[in-house]
């Protein structure tokens, strides 16, 4: 094949998460475990710098009933009223404006543009979701964003002063025509906005669990700069956002200034070496590496007769159990908060999507969070059956229990991000000592625990093993422990770490931590390594 921005035919196979059933075509009890599965292929191109997939299907195999609804998470619901706030006043949109969102799902983002004051139309493929968007009072046009959908928006609309396309730009092969459409539509001083996934998060956090047969750009900003100019377009401004585990928001006008935010993301992507075809084969051993590691922790869980489920079908699921070859021998079922899901099961994997109220019911040991872009939303939903006893597990970057059991471990997220990089808060509450610790690969800290103390590990670089021991009831965990992850030990918690490379470390204690008072506040206990 040929890239799709430069034409090049001469690209090169980066990653193969070997063959894969389309990951929303959720199958029905009949078909489950006998889907047809595809190639599943990362493939560069040298020349201008586009990570895409291999294989193409059909858009109407993919596209034309769709699962997947916007509105399902509260995360999403604030996401894109945000969105539509800040696009309005950056502009100054309001009554007389058309917004037209390419891709418009149920119609979530033009809710927003609405309730502004602005003209919408949204323009959607999936017919259950264009007949869900127009029900709900958002005229939809039940179509792929073509000619023929652009004349009867011009035609009864006019031209639009803004054209969204959120998580859809990177799902369309022929994104040449698709712009060239987007200028017939948009008024000469209007924007297209496009949001996706960015790349470098994805190298960056191994969400390898994100490529799938829709997506088939895996966009950074270098190809996009290439592409928009070729196509007599510039890019005048782009943004970092958290969604999906860290999106690119791009801004594109006919013409204008381009903000300092470009050339510093494309300064930064250099630096990050995300033209270099090294840098993905990098990647693609950390994805089999993390691969061994899930499979090893939920086939041992099983072997010890724990009862492991999962929390969210999203397509990413279909991708990560498919690749690890996890079953319904290995995970008895999946909780999703779609109705659309329920009663379905996961392709290739014949694990049944059941409703959240199975929790309560056939309560589980241990709960793999398989939509980790929800994560913090999914912890609060489930904070009483981490009181029970139920621990979950965050399978990216790398596989490891998030909460519940002995020690409880967070993925931090930047609470702020833009072109000059983050602002990370690790935590929200009093504390009496926080420590800078340096440690070298192989040695060990802790064999203690703190009678009255809450501990907070924060790990800015490295990793480590993290052994702990309940006091009372004796259970022992072990878990690793990477950079980025908030471990929080409570009282009566031995600990200890076994570096597995050079780490550095916040140590944040809400107690004393004199030097000269050590017994009293950290008691020696050797924990079994």
């Amino acid at each position: 094949m040929n890239c799709r921005i430069c034409g090049n035919s001469e690209l090169k196979k980066i990653l193969s998460l070997g063959s894969s059933p389309l990951a929303n075509n959720l199958s029905k009890k009949e078909e489950a475990g006998r889907e047809e599965k595809y190639p599943l292929e990362l493939l560069f191109c040298g020349k201008c710098k586009l990570v895409q997939l291999g294989h193409i299907m059909e858009p109407d195999v993919l596209f034309r009933n769709y699962l997947y609804v916007t509105s399902t998470t509260k995360t999403f619901q604030q996401h894109f009223t945000q969105m539509a706030e800040d696009v309005c006043k950056r502009y100054g949109l309001g009554k007389g404006s058309l917004a037209v969102d390419i891709g418009s799902n149920d119609g979530l983002l033009l809710k927003g543009f609405a309730k502004i004051g602005l003209s919408v139309t949204g323009v959607e493929p999936a017919v259950n979701l264009a007949k869900l968007a127009n029900e709900s009072g958002v005229e939809t046009i039940n179509d792929y964003f073509n000619q023929r959908a652009v004349n009867e928006i011009l035609r009864t609309k006019g031209k639009a002063a803004v054209i969204t396309a959120t998580n859809v730009f990177a799902h369309v092969n022929d994104i040449k025509t698709l712009t060239q459409d987007v200028k017939t539509l948009m008024k000469d001083d209007g924007t297209f906005i496009i949001e996706a996934p960015y790349l470098p998060d994805m190298l960056e956090k191994m969400t390898f669990d994100a490529i799938y047969h829709e997506h088939l750009s895996y966009f950074s900003l270098m190809p996009l700069d290439t592409f928009f100019s070729s196509m007599g377009m510039k890019i005048t401004d782009v943004q970092h956002v958290d969604s999906h585990g860290g999106s690119l928001r791009v801004f594109v006008q006919k013409q204008g200034r381009q903000e300092d935010s470009v050339s510093r993301m494309l300064e930064g992507e250099k630096a990050k070496g995300i033209d270099s075809e090294d840098t993905y084969r990098q990647f693609a051993e950390k994805a089999y590496a993390n691969r061994e590691k899930l499979v090893q922790l939920v086939k041992s869980l099983r072997e010890q007769g724990c009862k492991v489920a999962g929390y969210g079908a999203p397509a990413k699921a279909t991708t990560l159990l498919n690749f690890c070859g996890l079953g319904k021998e290995e995970i008895e079922y999946v909780v999703d908060d779609n109705p659309m899901k329920v009663g379905l099961y996961i392709p290739g994997t014949g694990i049944p999507i059941v409703k959240s109220e199975r929790l309560e019911t056939e309560k589980p040991d241990y709960l793999i969070i398989l939509a980790w872009n929800f994560a913090n939303e999914i912890i609060g939903k489930t904070g009483h059956l981490a009181e029970k006893g139920v621990r979950l597990i965050i399978p990216v970057p790398t596989p490891r229990i998030a909460l519940g059991g002995n020690e409880k471990i967070t993925m931090i997220k930047p609470a702020f991000a833009d072109a000059r990089g983050e602002i990370t808060n690790v935590i929200e509450q009093p504390v009496s000592h926080i420590a800078v610790i340096k440690s070298a690969k192989g040695s060990i800290r802790g064999n203690h625990y703190h009678p009255e103390q809450e501990q907070y590990v924060y790990l800015i670089t490295g990793s480590y093993e993290s052994i702990s021991k309940e006091m009372k009831t004796g259970r022992v965990e072990k878990v690793n422990v990477e950079a980025g992850d908030l471990v929080h030990t409570p009282p009566m918690i031995a600990h200890a770490m076994k570096f597995l490379e050079d780490s550095i470390m916040l140590n944040i204690t809400t107690g004393n931590r004199d030097a000269n008072k050590f017994g009293e506040h950290t008691k020696k206990y050797q924990v079994t390594l």
